[in-house]
């Protein structure tokens, strides 16, 4: 049976190295907890639905100043100073990048990952699979702060899942209706979190 760590820290490196290595920019975290609620921490937010062995949602939320700023990197423009359908764009990508790092660090996984959806506006609501722990996980650059947001599940069956659990909409409802089902059982989570990898 997995940890939760085992999926953490992929991700958080995978954020590293894409920030570090596409952008020439430092991220430093600045905490970890559990989600106290399924909001988005920042309004400009990439979303990727994963499924496999296991299924989950990785979302990376930004400030709007560092989404424009990665923007202004990938693009090599300096005169962008609002978020653009480019900017976007640029999200869009910045995440792909982020999970594909973490998915080749998660290969006994067999993950797929799913193409980015964007999120712009402020009070987003997210949704994270069933029996998942959704934690936050916060940084800040030299451009301002971002955060990742993740929740994964391990089911025991080896069924496939559709990915329902992932259409996020901002009045907190799934695209089939249903509202967010996040397991409350906190316990389990904050042990296993309290682990860290510096």
């Amino acid at each position: 049976m997995s940890t939760d760590i085992d999926y953490i820290n992929p991700v958080i490196a995978g954020l590293e190295e894409a920030f570090g290595t596409m952008l020439d920019v430092k991220v430093e975290r600045t905490g970890l907890g559990l989600m106290e609620n399924n909001q988005a921490l920042y309004p400009v937010s990439g979303i990727i639905g994963v499924s496999g062995k296991g299924v989950g949602t990785i979302v990376l939320s930004m400030q709007p100043n560092v989404a424009i700023k990665a923007a202004s990197v990938m693009l090599m423009m300096d005169d962008i100073t609002e978020v653009t359908d480019d900017v976007l764009d640029a999200v869009g990508e910045v995440t792909n990048m982020v999970c594909g790092g973490a998915k080749a660090k998660l290969s006994k996984y067999n993950l797929s990952m799913s193409l980015p959806n964007i999120l712009c506006g402020d009070n987003c609501r997210l949704h994270f699979p069933q029996h998942s722990h959704p934690i936050s996980i916060p940084f800040r650059c030299e451009w301002g702060m971002l955060a990742l947001q993740i929740g994964f599940s391990f089911p025991q069956h080896n069924g496939i899942w559709d990915g329902k659990d992932v259409d996020v909409h901002q009045d907190g409802k799934s695209g089939d209706g249903m509202q967010p089902a996040v397991d409350v059982s906190r316990d389990g989570m904050r042990q296993a979190v309290g682990v860290s990898r510096d």
